[in-house]
């Protein structure tokens, strides 16, 4: 591998593991019930907590972390709620014509599916799927590929949209995807 290429595999394997380090729990970390508590009374949609699974967010966020694969990556689920005036994604439509954008930097592996229709909540919601890599450790001088398996539900809102991310190693995926069709069925957007 390029000593260049290698860098910006390493960079982009670190932006992971750090979205996947916040999403760890702490030592003062609530409950997976007190989280469920307080995400049903505060943001805006209701949730059921996987069993196994631990919760953190707020208001209009959450995120789920579920058990790791042999490389310690772990499953996660995640949920925010986009508003219309979101700088980043316009629109329903241009989330999705990003997520089908192939990867400015190549990405083994990568390889994204058409957006298809679904219901969640009684929402027409549209899905898509893809495989990629995530690179662990990312600071090590001998990283591993994990492959990895997104899914994105896009559910539309009064305005704005809710964005639902399920990313899995391959290696867990069979499992981690039945917890994630079961949340699909548990999530009841407010807005």
């Amino acid at each position: 591998m390029r000593p260049a290429l290698a860098l910006v595999v390493a960079l982009c394997g670190l932006a992971a593991l750090k979205a996947s380090e916040a999403a760890l729990p702490r030592d003062n970390a609530r409950s997976a019930a007190a989280a469920e508590k307080d995400a049903m009374i505060d943001a805006s949609f209701e949730y059921a907590v996987p069993p196994g699974w631990t919760a953190e967010g707020g208001e209009q966020r959450l995120t789920l972390l579920g058990p790791r694969d042999e490389n310690t990556v772990a499953a996660l689920i995640s949920v925010r709620y986009v508003a219309p005036e979101d700088p980043s994604h316009k629109s329903a439509d241009a989330y999705l014509t990003r997520l089908a954008s192939k990867p400015t930097i190549p990405v083994p592996g990568w390889k994204s599916g058409p957006a298809k229709p679904l219901t969640v909540a009684g929402r027409k919601a549209r899905i898509v799927e893809r495989d990629t890599s995530q690179f662990t450790p990312p600071t090590a001088r001998e990283i591993r590929e994990v492959p990895m398996k997104e899914i994105h539900v896009v559910v539309p809102a009064a305005k704005g949209f809710y964005a639902i991310v399920y990313y899995a190693p391959r290696s867990l995926d069979k499992k981690a995807r039945l917890v994630f069709r079961q949340f699909l069925r548990t999530f009841k957007p407010k807005l």
